[in-house]
């Protein structure tokens, strides 16, 4: 049952990263490109964040009942709550990111002419020191999603486990570095 709920969690992960979202502002407001709003795109660039996350249990410290861990690498907080504005993001990321992202090579300028990579990642970085960036909550809204399957899936006993884990703060989120 322990590693059925491990697998639902997981895979609610995966799906809530694969679903294109609007490109917001650190406050909600949707972001606007050359005059038109940003396309919708998934959260992810390389998926080297669905590939690196791992859900499992594990015995507990104190009253030995099961923790569940969900384990994965330390970026995903800024993707979870996004990024205030104020300071330069570092270049060298934000140039990564370019180079993972599909669609962003072959942006062209108003006469027609093809912006630079590197124009691309400083127009970028400066737009994210200017308005930030929202997050996804994609930690939250799997785990949302996930409990009705649990129920659905597994019984109302699985659920009621899950939701006191939930509540007892055993659902623990640990970055990897």
């Amino acid at each position: 049952m322990l590693a059925d709920i491990a697998k639902l969690l997981k895979d609610s992960i995966v799906e809530q990263l694969k679903t294109p979202r609007p490109v917001r502002t650190y406050n909600g407001q949707q972001k606007a490109v050359c005059c038109r709003l940003a396309p919708r795109t998934p959260p992810r660039a390389s998926g080297n964040l669905i590939k690196e996350t791992r859900v499992f249990w594990e015995e507990g410290f104190f009253e030995g009942e099961p923790e569940l861990i969900v384990s994965m690498p330390s970026y995903y907080f800024f993707i979870e709550q996004g990024r205030k504005p104020g300071r330069f993001p570092p270049l060298r990321a934000i140039d990564r990111w370019v180079i993972q992202k599909k669609g962003l090579s072959g942006i062209r300028d108003e006469r027609g002419r093809f912006l630079p990579r590197k124009t691309q990642v400083f127009l970028i970085a400066r737009s994210i020191a200017q308005y930030g960036f929202g997050g996804t909550p994609f930690l939250d809204n799997a785990i949302n999603k996930v409990i009705p399957k649990i129920t659905d899936d597994l019984g109302d006993a699985a659920r009621e486990y899950f939701q006191r884990a939930l509540n007892e703060r055993r659902i623990l989120v640990i970055p990897e570095d």
